[in-house]
């Protein structure tokens, strides 16, 4: 049952994700190395808003061998110095015989670092030469560009090691061009690293293995995803000390896994949104989802969706449990492009603040986890691509009695609202009758009697106000389900403006 708890939250907020730089860690993330049986860390960076997403952070700095991850850089130092021409040069298979059957080969660039095949690499560097390496090594920043042990060896099992922060850091420069090789051969590196394209995404990346001395495993995936104009560099590590047979594929995996759980490998419906944070000591999840083909010389409506209290919680994911799907057809998206902000509400939190529930009385001031909204929407409303005037708010349950307070405290902000099984003070009709506003309401709702819509509804019309009103008989708490699918929903909304 949809428990409706009051509590007071400290509040002080300014909105992040504008340029400033922030680092979040991410507990949520352990599971994904405890279901492959190793322990290990994970880095995130976010080109576009600058923050960085880390589990286990200060392994993330602890350098490790790069393995074959150096084939990144190993490949543009053999472009760079002449001794591999592109991405088709050939090298002629030594004749011993490896683990790996398709080593056992001529291979070119191109295929000997989609298959890691050591030999190709080794017979790179030695025509390449310690003293280049020891240029390029100085010049890259590349973690502590130590080549002892051999030239043949020395990202393997000799002296260059390399953190995870440091691969980031590496591969940020590869993306943008700044490290000290000519654009042709990091086009080169960059096509052959790249290893998934979709069309919602690019994945590119390399993986990497060592054993260190201590008897323990090591395994890399590095690289960058590319989707919605937005790049994300990440860095994963794993280690075990009894790698089985699925260690290799493990790395891969709890990548793969991560990146769905921040839903940016398109795998699902919502992947569509991006996780934010609106934090100055306190602190509020929220999802954001940017029009289709957005064009940053134009203006779109924005869309606020308020949760209930099912969907409370604090994994910046639960919210999006009952979006209306109506929002992410793809025809409707072309049709209605807009954003859509998706707050999610504490476990231990509430929307509105009632002290008198269910009589519905609003508080003088806006309740904490109110004014937090509030402020996040109008740190919103200041983006040069947000149309003002068409500012729109849907909720549904403990969403849908944070409609009526919102629109009450600030119809200045809200062009129309969509309220669903909620109520509302009906002595404050007045000040909600200028935003234009649908109720939708079950006739069975045995959480939120059905009288409370009626009365909103009637407070509305002496108010002056034309409040649209769809009763659905025969129909529980959950008729946001029926209103969903009502094929005026979304043209009524949009063609509100203040």
């Amino acid at each position: 049952m949809r428990n409706l708890i009051l509590i007071v939250l400290i509040s002080a907020l300014v909105l992040t994700g504008c340029g400033k730089k922030k680092k979040i860690k991410e507990p949520y993330l352990k599971k994904y190395f405890d279901s492959c049986h190793v322990q290990g860390s994970f880095m995130l960076y976010d080109l576009k808003y600058g923050e960085t997403t880390t589990y286990n952070a200060a392994r993330c700095k602890q350098r490790f061998s790069p393995a074959s991850t150096f084939k990144i850089l190993n490949s543009l130092i053999a472009l760079e110095t002449g001794i591999a021409t592109d991405e088709n040069f050939i090298l002629k298979w030594d004749g011993v015989k490896r683990d790996r059957d398709v080593w056992n080969q001529d291979m070119d660039l191109k295929t000997a670092f989609k298959e890691s095949a050591v030999w190709y690499y080794q017979e790179l560097a030695r025509r390449v030469g310690v003293d280049k390496y020891k240029y390029y090594l100085k010049e890259c920043d590349y973690g502590n560009a130590d080549v002892s042990g051999g030239v043949d060896k020395f990202w393997l099992t000799g002296g260059l090691q390399i953190s995870q922060a440091e691969q980031i850091d590496f591969l940020k420069k590869l993306y943008a061009e700044t490290l000290p090789f000519s654009k042709r051969n990091i086009t080169i590196v960059k096509q052959i690293m790249l290893r998934e394209d979709t069309l919602g995404y690019k994945l590119s990346g390399k993986t990497g293995w060592a054993d260190q001395k201590d008897g323990k495993s090591i395994g890399w995936f590095v690289g960058y995803l590319e989707r919605d104009s937005n790049v994300y560099f990440f860095a994963t590590n794993i280690e075990s000390s009894h790698p089985d047979s699925a260690f290799a594929q493990s790395r891969i995996d709890i990548t793969h896994s991560i990146l769905n759980f921040f839903d940016l490998m398109p795998t699902n419906k919502y992947s569509v949104f991006h996780r934010r944070t609106f934090v100055s000591g306190d602190t509020l999840n929220y999802r954001i989802a940017e029009p289709l083909a957005m064009d940053s010389d134009k203006q779109y409506p924005c869309v606020l969706f308020l949760s209930g209290s099912y969907e409370r919680g604090d994994d910046n994911k639960s919210q999006l449990k009952e979006f209306p799907n109506v929002f992410l057809d793809i025809t409707n998206r072309r049709k209605y492009p807009c954003y859509i902000i998706a707050p999610q509400c504490p476990e231990t939190a509430v929307w509105v603040e009632m002290p008198h529930f269910p009589k519905c009385e609003m508080t003088p001031q806006p309740g904490k986890m109110m004014a937090l909204v509030l402020q996040l929407m109008d740190s919103v409303a200041k983006l040069k691509t947000v149309d003002k005037s068409r500012i729109y708010v849907i909720g549904l349950s403990m969403g849908g009695m944070a409609i009526y307070d919102l629109i009450a405290r600030r119809p200045d902000l809200f062009a129309a609202a969509a309220a669903i099984c909620g109520i509302g003070d009906t002595s404050r009709a007045k000040d909600m009758a200028p935003v234009k506003l649908w109720i939708f309401q079950g006739e069975k709702d045995n959480l939120i009697d059905v009288s409370n819509a009626r009365n909103i509804v009637a407070a509305l019309r002496r108010a002056g106000a034309d409040p649209k009103y769809s009763e659905y008989q025969g129909v529980g708490h959950d008729s946001w389900v029926k209103a969903y699918t009502d094929p005026e929903l979304l043209p009524w909304l949009f063609e509100q403006k203040k």
